[in-house]
Parts: C-alpha cells; sequence; structure tokens
C-alpha cells in the first residue's frame, strides 16, 4: 500500500495513473488503504476519500471514488460478517461434540444463520469475478476499458463498471446489520427473506429469493427427517436443529409419547393446519421408528421428492403436506390399523 506523502505526486499526474488504479482496485477488494479513511472515525459506516487526496482532485473525481469506496466498504463488511459466523458455527460443532451434552450450551449461531453466511459468501463470488475481469481487461489494455496505451482508466467508467453492484451490495449490507443487531430465529430469517424479494428491482428480488431458497431446502430437509422418518430428538440445539421434539410419555396414556413442533423453525407463513398435518404425519412415523418398523421406501423416497420439490412455504407446501397426509393415513389405516387397533389409534392419533 501507498503511504500518504505518495498521494499528491499521483494524484499530480492522474487519479487514473496505473499505480493508482492499482490501489483502487486493491480496495475493491477489501483491502485497506492510505488512500481512504473510515467515516466516521467512530463506528464507520463507510469509508471516503483521505483529505491528503481529496484535495488534489475535482468534486466530480472525488464523487466517483468515494462512491467506489462505499462499494468497497460494504463488500468488505459483507464478507467479514459471513466469515466470521461461519467460522463461530464450526466451532460450535466442535465444541457440541467434545461436551457431548455435559455442561453448558456455548451461544454461537444456528445453522439457518451459518447456511445463510455461505449463500452470501457465493453470492459475493460474482462480485469477485467482476473485480477479477476488470484488472484482467486492465493488464490486456482492453479498448472498452482503458483508454490509451498507458494504462488510463477514466474513473466514469470504472464506477460503471461496478455500478450494477451498489444495490445488492447495499442491500447485503443492510441485511448483516439488521441480522447482528439482534436474535433471528430460522423461521424469522425465512419469512423476513421472502419479504425482502417482494419488490421491484428484479436483481435484488433474485438475490434474496436465492438467499431464502437455500434456507427453505434447509427447512425442507429437517422437514423430511420428522415427517417421513420419525426423527425427534429429546432437544434442539443451534447447530443440530430438530423441526419436532420429543416431549416425553403422555400423562394421560403413558404408552404413547408426545411430540411437538420446534416453532422456532417454523415460519409464520405456514398455516397451523398445515403444522396440524406435519405433526399428524410425523407422529406416525416415529411410532412406526420405536416399534422398529417404518414407511415403504417407494412411499418415502416419491413423498420426500413431493416435498423437497415445494418452492413456496404457503401454498406449495401446503399442497405437498396435503399429499403426505393422505397417502400416509391410507396406508395407515390399510396396513397397521386393523379392528381394535382403530379404537387405540384413534385415541392416540
Amino acid at each position: 500500500m501507498m503511504s500518504s506523502d505518495q498521494i499528491a505526486p499521483l494524484a499530480y499526474y492522474s487519479y487514473s495513473y496505473p499505480k493508482m488504479l492499482a490501489e483502487v482496485l486493491l480496495v475493491l477488494a477489501g483491502h485497506p488503504s492510505s488512500f481512504f479513511v473510515p467515516a466516521p472515525s467512530e463506528r464507520p459506516t463507510s469509508l471516503r476519500t483521505s483529505p491528503a487526496l481529496s484535495r488534489h482532485l475535482h468534486p466530480g473525481e472525488e464523487q466517483a471514488l468515494n462512491q467506489l469506496a462505499q462499494l468497497a466498504h460494504n463488500y468488505t463488511t459483507i464478507k467479514e460478517w459471513a466469515k466470521r459466523i461461519q467460522e463461530q458455527a464450526r466451532q460450535g460443532v466442535l465444541e457440541e461434540a467434545l461436551r457431548k451434552g455435559k455442561g453448558k450450551a456455548v451461544e454461537v449461531p444456528d445453522t439457518y444463520t451459518s447456511t445463510l453466511a455461505g449463500s452470501i459468501l457465493s453470492v459475493l463470488r460474482d462480485y469477485e469475478l467482476l473485480l477479477v475481469e476488470v484488472e484482467t481487461d486492465v493488464l490486456r489494455l482492453d479498448e472498452g476499458l482503458v483508454q490509451d496505451d498507458m494504462g488510463y482508466v477514466p474513473l466514469s467508467i470504472l464506477l460503471a463498471k461496478f455500478s450494477v453492484w451498489q444495490g445488492p451490495l447495499a442491500g447485503l449490507k443492510s441485511l448483516v446489520d439488521t441480522l447482528s443487531q439482534s436474535n433471528w430465529t430460522p423461521g424469522m430469517l425465512l419469512d423476513h427473506l421472502i419479504k425482502l424479494s417482494d419488490n421491484g428491482n428484479s436483481r435484488l428480488s433474485t438475490m434474496y429469493r436465492s438467499l431464502h431458497d437455500s434456507l427453505l431446502r434447509l427447512f425442507l430437509t429437517h422437514l423430511v427427517t420428522f415427517l417421513l422418518s420419525g426423527i425427534a430428538p429429546t432437544s434442539s440445539t443451534p447447530t443440530s436443529p430438530s423441526i419436532a421434539i420429543d416431549a416425553g410419555s403422555d400423562p394421560l396414556s403413558p404408552q404413547h409419547r408426545v411430540y411437538t413442533l420446534n416453532t422456532d423453525l417454523f415460519p409464520e407463513s405456514i398455516a397451523s393446519e398445515t403444522r396440524e398435518s406435519i405433526l399428524y404425519v410425523g407422529r406416525v412415523a416415529a411410532t412406526l421408528k420405536r416399534e422398529g418398523r417404518s414407511l415403504p421406501k417407494t412411499m418415502v423416497d416419491e413423498l420426500r421428492r413431493v416435498i423437497m420439490s415445494a418452492e413456496e412455504l404457503d401454498d406449495g407446501l401446503e399442497r405437498a403436506i396435503q399429499r403426505t397426509r393422505e397417502e400416509v393415513g391410507e396406508w395407515l389405516w390399510k396396513h397397521v390399523l386393523t379392528g381394535p387397533q382403530v379404537a387405540e389409534a384413534l385415541k392416540s392419533l
């Protein structure tokens, strides 16, 4: 990086002088630079051109550099958050494995938040690819970017190249700031992302929808685990969440178990009728599992495909769950509930 005493000579020759351009590209890639300073100095929300450089610039040039610096700040903040969440989640998994259920649980990001962090990093890779493309075009003196043999690149062209990322990076910065300020349940995250995707900007809508879909696939995977395999542990942890919890023996009928849904994982968009059907089918699968039995594999495979293909958590999932309940219910009455078992089943289910 360049020191402050190097700024004036570079600015004097041109802000687009190759070394100056290289410094700007490094900043866009998330590296610090003496050309830019945090603003405000306490709890910064952006980067601004340093006074040592700005006094040599035309106001338009300074404005363009500040816009690029804001992009760089947003990118760096987002990536640092996502990396930190992933590392904390990784440490949480290791600590939970070492504890093996003993000792006080350590507060760590839940699986859904760490999955979101990974999806955000995937979005940022497209920004990083654009940065590599621009650097490549500069090195090969691409005529659409470089204006002369000296490597002159107008700030206006550089800004235009990255302008498509102003909205997405600002949106992601706002998202990670919001998530950092309070605790969000997985259900709240799913609801928030689908709300964000409902806007008039197609690029932002597509981005938020891709983030939502990554969490949706995780939710549906957890859902199928209980719904078709009957897996319901006695507790749910941030690193090992469960859709349903085995709450123990039924006080009114000790030979049966009580299962409850983990409401933290459920978005508000999932209707109460759908939740009741999930609990009904999952209770059937869990009861069979305790008896060393299971639903037919062909049925499980088909219903898993139907559920995992749901693209919405309201109508799409509702139809998938309704079909699952009908097929499991029909199989139950044909193959399990016969004679005296029917009356007993009506009591327990």
